[in-house]
């Protein structure tokens, strides 16, 4: 975003909201925890014309939740936030008025010292995704000849959330509640993965006030019969300049276990690789939900293997450049039909889901065409990251890792 234009968003939004006082520079870390930093209005617009930058030591980018606060960096790291002012929005998390004396912008992050500085940011690659997809859409329109429908996007995009309230004991509260919200569908499917990422921060507000704690952990309570929490993304393809829906679907089949290395990116996580959760075989179908994606209309799929430890900038990145290769090589799609179990070799569905990270993590190392996807600035750093995770919790018991994962989701 040229200078100009930044200056232009910071002033238009603070005119039309005079009594904010701080903005929270915000972005996500590798282990998908919302971090911020607060700096003033008067700061703020300094940023936005240039003449000031944020400056992050490299411990508040790589830390993996298992050694929180200690983080496990290569050495010294330059870095810097890189507002995208687009994003700038009112706090109104809460019925306070105090928070309406903030408002918060979602990050770009620059690694200062690298030949690419965004080569390790998860958004500005979920960014270059996204303007690619516009570029093949209004190219093929104009190939076509097809008449640009600027009210029927390329894509859309909403999540399911769910969660768990729990009491001062972090036991389950024993209350009446809403326990799954979702973010409305829209176009701009930045703007979705940030939602998504405020959707929580107001949910945990909200819930507080009421002294309850809402959690969002894959496994917020132990027992074979707790309850699970997942984070569903709903994904339409609109536009058949784009290519065949079907084709779309089966570049994201073919790409479901590396995925899950993104998506299922907790150790606790693989509790969901069960039916009527994640599911357990790698496949499709249309009311079962014991598969990983559920397919809502001929154009729109529900994808299952998510929860809200996932970096859902990098998630969602993978998934559709998986769904682009699949448009990109017209890939065929498998048939499938719901039926039980024993059924399921019949059509082609034979192969399991990960059980574990460390199945996941080792997939998408073996794959690399995720690697190529992501970057290998970003693959290298993510995996370290995860691998770290991987170690550290599985030395715990279940009891403090849980409380280790509650600390932060």
């Amino acid at each position: 975003m040229e200078t100009g234009e930044a200056v232009t968003l910071v002033d238009y939004f603070l005119r039309n909201h005079p009594g904010i006082e701080f903005i929270r520079l915000q972005w996500v870390d590798y282990s998908s925890v919302l971090r911020t930093r607060a700096v003033t209005k008067a700061r703020c617009r300094s940023i936005a014309a240039g003449s000031d930058s944020y400056s992050l030591a490299q411990n508040c980018m790589v830390i993996p939740v298992s050694t929180a606060p200690q983080c496990s960096p290569d050495g010294i790291e330059p870095w810097s936030l890189r507002p995208d002012w687009r994003s700038l929005t009112v706090c109104s998390s809460g019925g306070a008025s105090k928070h309406h004396r903030n408002a918060s912008v979602m990050c770009f992050v620059a690694q200062l010292a690298l030949e690419d500085p965004f080569a390790r940011c998860r958004r500005k690659l979920l960014s270059d995704l996204l303007d690619d997809f516009s570029r093949q859409q209004q190219q093929q329109q104009h190939n076509q000849a097809a008449k640009p429908d600027g009210h029927r996007p390329g894509l859309l995009m909403g999540f399911e959330i769910e969660f768990v309230l729990l009491d001062s004991s972090f036991d389950i509260a024993t209350l009446s509640a809403l326990e799954r919200t979702m973010t409305t569908g829209l176009s701009i499917l930045e703007e979705i993965v940030w939602q998504l990422e405020s959707v929580q921060e107001t949910i945990r507000t909200v819930c507080l006030e009421y002294q309850v704690r809402a959690t969002t952990a894959p496994r917020p309570v132990l027992g074979g019969g707790a309850p699970k929490s997942g984070c569903h993304v709903h994904l339409s393809l609109n536009d058949p300049t784009l290519g065949a829906p079907s084709s779309f679907l089966a570049g994201a089949v073919k790409k479901v276990k590396p995925l899950c290395a993104f998506g299922l990116a907790n150790y606790d996580s693989y509790c969901r690789v069960v039916g009527d959760c994640a599911g357990e075989w790698v496949g499709w179908g249309t009311r079962n939900k014991d598969l990983p994606i559920c397919q809502v209309g001929p154009e729109r799929w529900e994808f299952r293997f998510l929860d809200t430890t996932a970096n859902v900038y990098l998630f969602i990145a993978a998934l559709l450049a998986a769904g682009k290769a699949g448009l990109r090589a017209k890939y065929d799609l498998l048939p499938s039909r719901d039926c039980n179990l024993a059924w399921l070799g019949n059509f082609g569905i034979t192969e399991q889901m990960p059980k574990t990270l460390r199945e996941a993590l080792d997939a998408a190392k073996d794959d690399t065409e995720v690697q190529s996807w992501v970057g290998r600035e970003l693959f290298t750093q993510y995996i370290k990251v995860k691998e770290k995770e991987v170690e550290t919790f599985g030395k715990m018991t279940d009891q403090d890792r849980r409380r280790k994962i509650l600390e932060y989701f």
